[in-house]
């Protein structure tokens, strides 16, 4: 049975698409922490591998805090109960906890603002909690846990509303 250029078209393709898709898996494996295929690259083209269609698995926890002081309490930084004052939506659970609120200052502004409000606090911040999670576990020990520091607020600065049509 001769090769013809169909068949041998398609053996480079198969070829290809396995060598893509092992480098792929090896990108997103926790033993290549020194050799990524992106590294050779220099850019990521094996984000289409961690594409998820419908589910939100993360492989770290992040959990967000505020805190807030005033001059009643000593000026000591205190947890503020924002999931008591702001309660979960059913479908969609806390606005604060999604990635683009870390990320973006202008939405940490408005759930900051929120806090003072509800405090009466001098002063706000925003405290993200991370630590790495293992799929399919039950239990979800601190691993890797790291706190960082998001944004500090001062209460009573002007904020930038968001303009749009009341529905």
């Amino acid at each position: 049975m001769p090769l013809t250029l169909k068949r041998w078209l398609a053996v480079v393709f198969l070829m290809l698409f396995g060598g893509y898709h092992l480098a792929c898996f090896v990108q997103y494996r926790d033993f290549s922490k020194g050799w990524r295929p992106s590294s050779f690259v220099g850019t990521n083209l094996f984000w289409f591998a961690r594409w998820k269609m419908f589910t939100g698995l993360s492989t770290y926890h992040t959990v967000p805090e505020f805190q807030g002081r005033s001059h009643e309490h000593g000026m000591e930084w205190e947890t503020l109960p924002m999931d008591e004052w702001y309660p979960a939506r059913w479908e969609s659970g806390y606005r604060w906890e999604r990635p683009p609120v870390y990320k973006l200052a202008r939405l940490q502004d408005a759930f900051l603002n929120l806090a003072c409000e509800r405090s009466g606090a001098q002063e706000v911040r925003m405290i993200l909690h991370r630590w790495k999670a293992t799929l399919g576990q039950r239990e979800q020990p601190k691993r890797k846990y790291t706190k960082k520091q998001i944004r500090t607020f001062v209460c009573g600065d002007e904020i930038r509303r968001p303009k749009g049509v009341r529905l």
